[in-house]
């Protein structure tokens, strides 16, 4: 008995030693894995702690593009307006809104009326763009949008100086004197937008189509007037003829007459010998 019971000492110290080396073993690893991950973990860190410098010194500073302005807000208030370049700010006081200088091209289309009351549709163009030196007016009374401004105040004056306009005509002249048209549109467009900080640089007329009625009736009307002008032609040359006719029958008469004269002064001449 003595002897199994100090076997089985033996065993369990066998056990536990074995036991001990199994976790010795485990925490080496642990350790081991633990140490490959630092530099892993500081890396991550110094490129964030490099990523918090930069956001913190890119706000003491803004740059303005090339087709722009800036307007600056100190403390919500419109303090200047910064042209193309690198400008310094307060960071979380001074705050930056760009308005965008490049030209804008917008196409309407409206139904119109003619002087002679013809129902037509014309498609206007339009190109403008802000005035860089009335950037405070544009921000603050035009949100610094060009949407904005084009949807609320230049589409609405331009569709309604365009019916003005187009109306002055009757449906003929409209498209006889198309070139003074969109001249007196461009001149009384920028007339009415006077005072609004943007510069019109066109307004042309893309396209007029009339109704299907109207051009048919203007088809027939101009294949009348064909007609008329043959017709007239026909009747010209007819009369030609018959004056070209006369002359040659009086050409002849007036010959026959010669020929008659001659004769008789010649047997004259000869009784008379």
């Amino acid at each position: 008995m003595a002897r199994n019971s100090s076997n089985n000492s033996k065993y369990v110290q066998e056990i536990l030693k074995m036991a001990g080396n199994s976790s010795s073993n485990s925490n080496n690893a642990f350790n081991t894995q633990r140490k490959s991950r630092a530099p892993a973990v500081i890396l991550v860190m110094l490129v964030f702690a490099a990523v918090l410098f930069l956001s913190f010194i890119s706000s003491f500073y803004y740059t303005v593009n090339a087709s722009m302005v800036g307007v600056v807000l100190s403390g919500g208030k419109i303090s200047s307006v910064s042209q193309p370049g690198m400008h310094f700010k307060v960071p979380l006081y001074d705050t930056v809104h760009f308005i965008d200088l490049k030209s804008n091209s917008h196409t309407i289309s409206t139904e119109a009326y003619t002087f002679d009351q013809q129902s037509a549709t014309i498609k206007v163009n339009i190109i403008w763009h802000f005035v860089g030196s009335k950037a405070e007016d544009i921000y603050v009374n035009y949100k610094g949008s060009p949407d904005y401004l084009f949807d609320y105040i230049i589409a609405p004056k331009l569709v309604d100086c365009a019916k003005t306009i187009f109306g002055q005509f009757s449906a003929e002249k409209v498209i006889q004197k198309r070139a003074e048209f969109v001249s007196s549109l461009n001149i009384q467009f920028k007339e009415m937008m006077a005072d609004v900080p943007i510069q019109i640089s066109s307004v042309q007329i893309e396209d007029i189509s009339f109704s299907k009625v109207y051009e048919t009736s203007v088809e027939n009307a101009m294949k009348a007037r064909a007609e008329v002008e043959k017709a007239k032609a026909e009747l010209e040359r007819v009369h030609l003829e018959s004056q070209q006719k006369v002359k040659i029958a009086e050409a002849e008469a007036e010959a026959v007459k010669k020929r008659a004269e001659a004769q008789a002064y010649a047997i004259l001449k000869t009784e008379q010998c």
